[in-house]
C-alpha cells in the first residue's frame, strides 16, 4: 500500500510519516535521500544544482517504481505531486494525505527551525503567493 503525504515545506510531512508508519515500512523522502548522498543539509533547496540532489531525484524514482511493483507498505513524501503523478498513485490504490496547516504556521515553523529564506519563499510559492525578494523556485524539479 502506497501512502503519499503532501503539503508545503514545514507542514509536518516527515513528522506525520514518523508518527504513523509501522516498523519495516519503506519511506521515500527526497530530503533524506539527498542528504545520504552528500547534500549538505537535511532539507533540500528546490532550486539547488547540487549533484546529490539530481542523483536523489533519480534514486527516488527507482525506489518508487520498485515499491509499486512489489506492493510494499510505502510512504512517499512529495510536496506537490503533479496531477499526472496523483492519477498514477491513485491507479495503484494509493492513499493521499494532504497536510495543510496554513501559510502562517508553515512560516512560523520555518523560522523556529532556522530554515533558509529559500524555504520561506517555497512556502509562499506552494500557497500561490509571489515572493517579493526572490525568483520563483520549481517544486517539480
Amino acid at each position: 500500500m502506497l501512502t503519499v503525504i503532501t503539503g508545503p515545506p514545514c507542514a509536518g510531512k516527515t513528522t506525520y510519516v514518523a508518527d504513523h508508519r509501522d516498523p519495516g515500512d519503506l519511506v521515500i523522502d527526497l530530503d533524506a535521500i539527498a542528504h545520504a548522498l552528500g547534500y549538505p543539509s537535511t532539507h533540500v533547496e528546490w532550486n539547488d544544482q547540487h549533484p546529490a540532489l539530481a542523483a536523489a531525484r533519480t534514486v527516488r524514482q527507482v525506489i518508487l517504481d520498485q515499491a509499486l511493483r512489489a506492493s510494499a507498505a510505502t510512504w512517499l513524501i512529495e510536496a506537490k505531486p503533479h496531477p499526472t503523478s496523483r492519477r498514477i498513485y491513485q491507479r495503484h490504490g494509493a492513499r493521499i494525505v494532504d497536510l495543510d496547516p496554513g501559510r502562517a504556521v508553515c512560516h512560523q515553523r520555518a523560522e523556529a527551525a532556522g530554515r533558509s529564506a529559500g524555504t520561506r519563499q517555497q512556502i509562499d510559492r506552494w500557497y500561490g503567493v509571489a515572493s517579493t525578494n526572490a525568483p520563483a523556485l520549481d517544486l517539480f524539479g
